[in-house]
């Protein structure tokens, strides 16, 4: 099915435009679909940021997290701790955030006993609370 004038929310490397079909039909053809708009972070430069569990690398006393990004210019890391949660924990989660999003992204900190599931009994690692018409005014350029 073409997805002509369809908003998905998947993201896709394109082939370039001269690359053509061997069957002839006409249009651009896809490389690869790399993952949905919600899995991603949209930082105030408009880069889509993926594979956000890297900043989780060297932190051990969390239990659960959950990153909600409720505009452009701002997330919210949710996190269940563990007993031997820190400020060297969060020190690490900080930085780490920075090394992936920049300077520019504000990152708050929100400490909860449990993160929300959805019907099925699971969660969101990423929450995008900025409508999918903003998300997608933006160029896509993908860090990954």
């Amino acid at each position: 099915m073409p997805l002509i004038r369809y908003v998905t929310g998947d993201v896709a490397i394109p082939l370039p435009e001269d690359d053509k079909c061997p069957c002839g039909r006409g249009g651009r053809l896809v490389e690869s679909v790399t993952g949905r708009v919600e899995d991603y972070v949209v930082t105030p430069e408009g880069k889509y940021v993926g594979r956000m569990d890297h900043i989780f690398k060297g932190v051990k006393n969390v239990k659960e997290a959950q990153i909600v990004q409720p505009s452009r210019e701002k997330i919210i890391v949710r996190v269940v701790k563990d007993s031997a949660y820190g400020k060297v924990d969060e020190e690490a989660l900080l930085r780490n955030s920075r090394e992936r999003l920049g300077n520019k992204i504000k990152i708050d900190f929100d400490y909860v006993e449990q993160i929300e599931r959805t019907k099925t009994g699971k969660f969101r690692f990423i929450v995008s609370e900025i409508p999918m018409e903003e998300r997608m005014k933006v160029p896509i350029q993908s860090s990954d």
